[in-house]
Parts: C-alpha cells; structure tokens; sequence
C-alpha cells in the first residue's frame, strides 16, 4: 500500500518511479512527455481513420482536385465580370404600341418625291398612323434643323425624325449622326448612321447597334430595302411602297428609320442654297462684297465734316 501511494504521489508530482525508489525529475521534463503523449494519441487515431497509405493519398489528391475546381470556377466567374458585363441601359422600345404581335406585320408606306403629308396603313386598310414632313422656316436665322418628319395617330406623337445641319460643314448628310430618332418630346432615342448610298446604321444613343438597312431608296423611284438586327437575322424590308416588319419587333422604329433615309435623300436631291439657307440664316448677305463696307462709311462722313468749315 505504500508502495502504490508512493508511485502515485511520484506521478502526480512529475517523479518516475521504477522499483519502488522514486527518481526525481524536472517538471518541465514531464510537460514534454505530456506533449508527446498527445501527438503519439493523435498520430495513431489517424492511422485508426486511415487503414493504409495509399487512401490517405486518395483523400488528399481528391481534396485537391476539388479545390482547383473551386479556384478554377471562381477564376472564371471573374473574367466574365471583367470582360462581358454589360453597363448600359435596359432599351425601351421607341413605341411600345407598335411592337408586332401577329407573325409579320404588312403596312403601305407611299414614300413619294412631293408628297408631305401621307398615312401608314395595313394591307387591308386599317389605319396605323400619318406621316408629317416639315421644313424649317427660311426667314428664321439661326434654325439648325434641315427638316423634320412626325409620326403620329390621333392619341399621340409616336416619334419624330430630325435632320440638323452642323456647323462648317456644306451639308448635313456628311455628319454620321446628322439624322436622329426622337421621341415625343425630342427626347433622343437613337441616330442613322449613313455608311454609303446604300447601307445605313441605326445605333441606340448608349452605342448599341439596334438595325441595319441595306438597298436601295429614291422617293418617287425605286424602294429596294433589307433590315438586319444584331445577330444578322432580317427583321424587315421595304419594296415597292411595301413594308413588313417580323414578329416581336418594334415597328415603329423601322418606319422611322426608313423615314429617316426617305428625308436624307430629299434633302439630298435639293440643291445647295436650298437646305444651307435655314442652317447659316446668312444666305442674302454671301453676295455682297466686303469692300462695299469701308466705302459707305466716308460718304456719310463727308458732309459732316464739310459742313461746320462754311460757318467758321
């Protein structure tokens, strides 16, 4: 009985104890034991969980693999924030009222050489809306607009087309974003870029292509146009006063472009003076030479001058 509390006593204060004489040793000496003790129970339950070598290198490959694929996800999912986030703003359509619902949507568009005042009509006579060409006021200095076409029904103005001059240029057509589409309120929707003759680029006013227009349009002659969305797909034509536009698409916009188009080439057709006129306000006074100027000034001079010399 001794002997057991002897040992005991030996344990509890660090000594050792062999044959029954206790052998003192440093306190710190039996931490470490202590500490080795631990980490030799915990090596041997991770041999108890895993049985052989090869399935501990399983689970550690399988773990790896699986954290690559993680890192690997997350480094994709940030490249395509990087490169393919789109910033610019949801479009509303030009005119939600004439987005086409039925498979394709036939109307007559009579785009005459003369004409400033028509309708826009389904095949079988229903009407859609009338059509309003205006020209600029010519004793109005100053007026940058070449022309204007309103597209309207008898609730509202559906949209308008507007051609400006700009300034120190002989006409407007040669500016890339002289014709615009504008809403009620000459709120800017979007512009007709003119490519050539015959191709043409409605872009939104963030930058987005939104059509392509494609043929031939001479007012009065011949009407030869394809349009193409985005992707490519053709989305309307116009032939022969003939216009179609494909279903889910905003009609209004194509009749609008096309009206675009139909007003370039009027103004086109008119001679210089004509549409440059409204756009400087100074076409009476390019004729009048300068030199006139300094000579009216003494003739009124003169007889001023003249006049007090008698008296004195």
């Amino acid at each position: 009985m001794i002997k057991d509390a002897l040992l005991a006593a030996g344990s509890a204060r660090g000594h050792l104890s062999t044959d029954g004489a206790s052998v003192e040793a440093p306190i710190v000496a039996g931490s470490l034991n202590n500490m080795r003790g631990a980490w030799l129970l915990q090596t041997a339950q991770e041999l108890r969980n895993c049985i052989t070598l090869e399935e501990c290198q399983a689970d550690r490959l399988q773990l790896t693999l699986v954290l690559l694929v993680l890192l690997s996800a997350i480094f994709s999912m940030l490249c395509a924030f990087a490169f393919f986030r789109e910033d610019k703003e949801d479009i509303t359509p030009l005119t939600p009222q004439l987005m086409v619902k039925e498979t394709e949507m036939r109307v007559n568009l009579p785009l005459s050489s003369h004409d400033d005042n028509f309708s826009i009509t389904k095949q079988d006579g229903e009407f859609v809306a009338n059509v309003t060409v205006e020209w600029p006021d010519p004793f109005r200095p100053g007026c940058g607009v070449a022309g204007q076409i309103r597209v309207y029904n008898s609730q509202q103005v559906l949209g308008i087309v507007s051609a400006r001059h700009v300034m120190n240029m002989n006409s407007f057509w040669q500016v890339p974003h002289g014709l615009a589409l504008c809403r009620e309120k000459h709120e800017m929707f979007a512009w007709v870029e003119v490519e050539g003759p015959t191709t043409f680029h409605v872009r939104h006013r963030t930058g987005q292509p939104l059509l392509t227009l494609t043929g031939e349009l001479n007012p009065g002659g011949t009407m030869d146009m394809e349009g193409y969305n985005l992707v490519g797909s053709k989305v309307c034509w116009l032939k022969d006063g003939k216009c179609a536009v494909v279903q889910h698409f905003d009609a209004g916009m194509v009749f609008l472009s096309f009206l675009a188009i139909y007003l370039h080439k009027r103004l086109q057709a008119l001679p210089a003076a004509d549409h440059d006129q409204p756009a400087s306000g100074r076409a009476e006074t390019k004729d009048e030479p300068i030199a006139d100027v300094p000579v009216a000034a003494p003739e009124e001079e003169v007889p001023v001058s003249a006049s007090p010399e008698p008296r004195s």
